[in-house]
């Protein structure tokens, strides 16, 4: 089988529209214009384009929600009695509270002992975590994170874990997990607001006065829906095998070769095409 072009692969694209967007925010910048002896500033065309952007991650949040519900029916009714559906929630349920606190114990021993910067440290804690989980339950995060590797460069530009929710649940079926955890366990960890580093500090504004974070909350916040992505993708495989609905051998060859599983996803997606075409 022939492989796939390089300029076709997704993340190539998204690697590419990244650096596009550099360069025309870098040569493009807002600048002053004299108008009617007046000086006024006037947009870049990064700015410009912005409301482009802006609805574009729109349309994807909008399809969220009958998404994230669809999705919770649908793996409710795979499950064979309401037993199964208490267990696998209440795992994946606990999983999350666990992992969580123990991603809070490290990051308040790192800060206290290490000080590096207020909460620079919190996404590598929880990393380090997740990925002594993984070995725990026997495959590697590296691994899984090259397996996912499309969907984080998409997370990395649009900074929001949601705008790959469908490819994720398509891809760790694809890896052995059943639809059914699936179904319960993403939507479980799916992030909430892009930019919540404002609400998180809403509460100390008052003491602080200002907001000392404003210029790279955009970083910040990509690097949430990284951890956030990377973390519940973690949580469905290891919950799936937790409750005996994983197929190892499937997850190996998925961790092992992850183009086959991108050129699964590809035909996938063709297929409703093709259908249409035959009838």
């Amino acid at each position: 089988m022939a492989k796939k072009p390089l300029y076709k692969s997704l993340y190539f694209q998204v690697i590419v529209a990244i650096i596009l967007g550099v360069i025309v925010g870098h040569y493009f910048p807002s600048g002053t214009q004299l108008i009617n002896g007046v000086e006024k500033s006037v947009p870049g065309l990064g700015e410009q384009l912005k409301p482009l952007g802006d609805a574009f991650i729109k349309l994807i949040k909008m399809i969220i929600a009958p998404v994230i519900f669809c999705t919770v029916v649908s793996g409710i009714a795979g499950m064979e009695s309401m037993k199964s559906v208490g267990k696998t929630g209440g795992i994946a349920l606990l999983y999350f509270e666990v992992v969580s606190t123990i991603a809070l114990i490290i990051g308040l021993v790192v800060i206290n002992i290490a000080k590096p910067g207020v909460g620079m440290n919190v996404d590598p804690a929880t990393l380090d975590t997740t990925g002594s989980i993984s070995r725990f339950c026997g495959f590697s995060i590296l691994k899984m994170i090259r397996m996912i590797r499309e969907e984080l460069l998409i997370v990395l530009g649009t900074s929001s874990s949601e705008s790959v929710l469908p490819r994720m649940l398509k891809k760790l079926e694809i890896a052995g997990c059943e639809k059914s955890v699936v179904g319960l366990v993403i939507p479980t960890g799916a992030a909430g607001v892009t930019g919540s580093g404002f609400i998180v500090m809403a509460a100390t504004l008052a003491a602080v006065g200002n907001i000392p974070v404003a210029g790279i909350d955009r970083f910040m916040s990509e690097a949430r829906a990284l951890t956030n992505l990377v973390g519940n993708s973690l949580a469905t495989i290891v919950v799936a095998k937790w409750v005996g609905k994983l197929d190892v051998e499937k997850l190996n060859d998925a961790l092992n070769n992850p183009a086959e599983v991108d050129r699964k996803m590809l035909e996938e997606s063709n297929q409703p095409q093709l259908d249409l075409q035959k009838s």
